[in-house]
């Protein structure tokens, strides 16, 4: 659940990747100046973050935050350092993109960016949530919320409210998960945010399970699906689809559920939701042997061990890449280091023989 919610609530407020705006941008920084240029800095980092290159987004960023420290836009820097968080969380080590949210927390603080603040202090709340560290996340996202209550940011303060019930619904406090799903769905209503009702929805139909309340449940995920399908979000609706037949499948109408399970299943291999689709496949594997239905049973199971096999090798490659990728980066950082001394040492010599002529 938590890599999840990792990937819908990172917030760098970023558009989507293309190719073509990233050539616009470029285009653009070579006449630019001052906090204009900061901007395009911050801008291209944000295209290829996107994109999944973290290298050139994180050089991007750093060219931003002194360009941004250069001309005193203290504004600017704080922003610069959390989209710096963003890439270290991306990274998974979430020790570094603390330590970038809390420089950025600090700045807004003494400029009293309570926008900024606000951001930040989610960002840390979902650093914590992914870490288990349930009371502090909670503690963040309270801040967070508060602050955007100030701003009467209503888009956010529901998101807050969304966050905080999910780790509620994390730490098994469900009464509580509700209520706050409850406030949110609220706001959501008022803004007809479809993306937000769907994804409220769908936690207050796995709070219902949770309190083996089906019948609700399952009201509550067909809303989900009602609203998701006004929307582009494939995984969501994947996931919801999982979850219903889940509810079904508990509640004994194995049929039913199956019907639910190859929906999310067209989906997942639709959308290329490899993650997702193998653990339908074990799903189907145990509602078939329920129904006695052993060679269909064997049938998923196969296919849900190849798939899981994929996968590790998969995540083994994008490690070994990553891995090889901070190796090269970090020669080049040497070799630069290596450079920048040889040159220093050079001008050294360089004024210490010309104090010898004058002398």
């Amino acid at each position: 659940m938590k890599i999840q919610v990792l990937l819908i609530i990172i917030a760098l407020c970023l558009t989507g990747f293309s190719q073509s705006r990233i050539s616009e941008l470029e285009e653009q920084i070579k006449t630019a100046k001052g906090k204009e240029k900061a901007d395009l800095f911050n801008d291209l980092g944000k295209e290829y973050c996107f994109k999944g290159n973290f290298d050139y987004a994180k050089n991007y960023f750093f060219q931003a935050l002194h360009l941004n420290e250069e001309i005193s836009n203290k504004k600017g820097v704080s922003k610069t350092l959390n989209n710096i968080g963003v890439i270290y969380l991306y990274q998974s080590d979430y020790k570094a993109a603390l330590e970038y949210y809390e420089k950025s927390l600090s700045i807004d603080k003494d400029i009293n960016n309570n926008e900024g603040m606000a951001h930040t202090l989610n960002n840390m709340g979902l650093i914590h949530f992914y870490l288990d560290n349930l009371g502090k996340s909670l503690q963040y996202y309270k801040q967070s919320y508060a602050l955007y209550e100030e701003l009467n940011n209503k888009p956010e303060m529901a998101n807050a409210l969304f966050q905080i019930g999910q780790t509620y619904y994390q730490s098994d406090q469900l009464e509580d998960a509700e209520t706050q799903f409850a406030k949110s769905l609220e706001l959501y209503e008022k803004a007809a945010d479809n993306a937000g009702l769907a994804k409220v929805y769908h936690y207050m139909g796995q709070v219902s399970c949770e309190e083996n309340e089906l019948e609700k449940a399952g009201n509550y995920f067909a809303k989900a699906i009602e609203y998701c399908e006004k929307t582009s979000d494939y995984a969501l609706k994947t996931r919801i689809h999982t979850a219903y037949a889940k509810m079904l499948f508990k509640n004994n109408q194995a049929d039913k559920a199956l019907l639910q399970l190859n929906k999310s299943n067209k989906l997942a291999k639709d959308y290329d939701f490899k993650s997702l689709l193998v653990n339908n496949y074990m799903l189907c594997a145990e509602i078939y042997e329920k129904q006695n239905d052993f060679k269909k049973s064997l049938e998923y199971f196969k296919l849900y061990t190849q798939l899981r096999e994929d996968l590790n090798n998969e995540e083994n490659t994008i490690q070994i890449i990553e891995l090889q990728n901070r190796n090269s980066l970090e020669r080049k950082q040497l070799e630069l280091q290596i450079l920048k001394k040889e040159k220093e040492i050079f001008e050294l010599q360089y004024e210490i023989d010309s104090i010898k002529k004058v002398k």
